[in-house]
């Protein structure tokens, strides 16, 4: 079972629609990712009575219609730091609604953005417990909720 899967779904259909004027082609709650390494990866980390993070992870090509649609910018004017900035702040909208739905008092992280690798290497000690895969005008992207795990003992 996904934690979460639906309510994931639909907040992030949510703030595609009505925030970022974006239509969701298709999603598929619970499908493995294939790594796209050259994915932006937005991720806000969650603290309190759950622990965890939330994940957002896209290509270049939709990350450019997000912020052109945010900053009312041509996507050859836009700057790496406005990249930055639409992938952090659209992270942190999902997170930020999803927060109300998890268990107990919980507080997000500010969001960090990084570009190119496998996100699910950039969280460390987390376990992947939703995973959700969408499209939108065909260009794929990725929310993943990731619960904490203890850190392994050194010795």
């Amino acid at each position: 079972m996904q934690f979460l899967g639906e309510e994931i779904r639909q907040t992030t259909e949510a703030v595609w629609t009505s925030i970022l004027g974006l239509c969701i082609d298709a999603t598929e709650i619970g499908v493995e990712h294939t790594a796209r390494t050259d994915d932006w990866v937005g991720c806000v980390q969650i603290a309190g009575e759950w622990g965890g993070a939330l994940v957002v992870a896209c290509p270049t090509a939709l990350l450019e219609r997000i912020a052109s649609g945010m900053f009312g910018k041509q996507t050859n004017e836009l700057t790496p730091d406005e990249l930055r900035d639409a992938l952090g702040e659209t992270t942190n909208m999902v997170g930020g609604n999803l927060k109300a739905l998890l268990p107990g008092v919980c507080f997000l992280s500010l969001p960090a953005v990084s570009h190119g690798g496998d996100w699910k290497k950039q969280v460390p000690y987390a376990r992947l417990v939703t995973l959700l895969n969408c499209t939108t005008d065909g260009v794929p992207f990725t929310v993943a909720l990731l619960e904490k795990t203890p850190r392994p003992a050194q010795g």
